[in-house]
Parts: C-alpha cells; sequence; structure tokens
C-alpha cells in the first residue's frame, strides 16, 4: 500500500512468472505483443540482473568491464536471445536512459554473441509515453495493467498501475 519502487513490483511479477513458468510467459509476450520468441527453448529468468559485472566474474574478472553498476528489472536468458525488461512505476522514462539502452542492446550482442536482444519496457498504462521514447523500445512494450489482467487481475500488479505520476 505504501511503496512505489518497481523493484518491489518486478520482484513480485517475476514470482508470478516462475509460477506461470517461463514458457507461458513467452507465449504471452508472443500472442499478446508479436513478439516471436521461440517458445520451446532453455529460458532463464533474472531479476534485478547486474549483468555486465556478473559476466565480468564468471570469466574471471579478465577483460575490459562494460558499465559495472548496469542493472536490469527483469531479464530472460536464452542461448540466442535476451529479453530486458525496463520497469518505471512511479515515473517515466528519461531521455538520458535513452542512450544507455542503445548501448545495451549493442553490448549485449558484442558480450554473449547472441543473435537477438529486445529491450522492452514496462510501465503504467496512465503514462503517455513519447514517441521517441517508446521507439527505443525493440522488444514488447508492456503495462501493468496488461499483465495484471494476464494473472487473474492480480492486486499488486494493477497498484503498479495506479502508482505513476507526473513530476
Amino acid at each position: 500500500e505504501v511503496t512505489r519502487e518497481e523493484r518491489f513490483f518486478c520482484a513480485h511479477l517475476f514470482y508470478l512468472i516462475r509460477q506461470e513458468g517461463l514458457t507461458g510467459f513467452v507465449s504471452h509476450l508472443n500472442d499478446k505483443y508479436g513478439a516471436s520468441l521461440p517458445v520451446e527453448t532453455n529460458w532463464e529468468l533474472a531479476y534485478e540482473a547486474c549483468f555486465y559485472r556478473d559476466l565480468w566474474h564468471l570469466r574471471g574478472k579478465k577483460g575490459p568491464l562494460f558499465s559495472p553498476k548496469r542493472t536490469f528489472d527483469l531479464c530472460l536468458f536464452s542461448d540466442d536471445v535476451i529479453v530486458v525488461i525496463e520497469a518505471k512505476a512511479h515515473q517515466s522514462f528519461d531521455e538520458e536512459q535513452l542512450d544507455s539502452f542503445e548501448k545495451d542492446k549493442t553490448q549485449l550482442v558484442k558480450e554473449t554473441g547472441v543473435s537477438t536482444v529486445l529491450l522492452s519496457g514496462l510501465a503504467s498504462s496512465r503514462y503517455d509515453i513519447p514517441q521517441r521514447i517508446r521507439s527505443s523500445f525493440n522488444g514488447p512494450y508492456m503495462t501493468w495493467a496488461e499483465l495484471a489482467e494476464h494473472y487473474g487481475n492480480d492486486a499488486i500488479l494493477n497498484r503498479a498501475d495506479e502508482v505513476f505520476a507526473v513530476y
């Protein structure tokens, strides 16, 4: 009832996706948003992934460390596709993030060798997102309200949709 932080709402969504199963969520992304993701493949879900730092550690702290503090709200990883879900609850996406989004799409391919990186947005249905920001997302653009409906009118996801405020 008090929190407005997307971390809380993303943690809850992470739990719901795990309950449903990753193939169910991937199928939903395909059916609702036309994502064209391979359903029958090995998917992993990550929450608050500090991907570049963790990959650098996995590689024995060798090579350059790209953006060590960059954290992704939610990620879907397969052997050939990465879906990064950047979420907002009480606030909007800002112009400074656009540059980071573009760099991430390129850098993730470079770091992993996957063929496809999709950057998806998740925000309130009340947010009138400017086209220049929406076009930064090459993956599904979702709202908390749509996901709340998908998960049986989930009260917490509906709350995420309701806390949006323009400053």
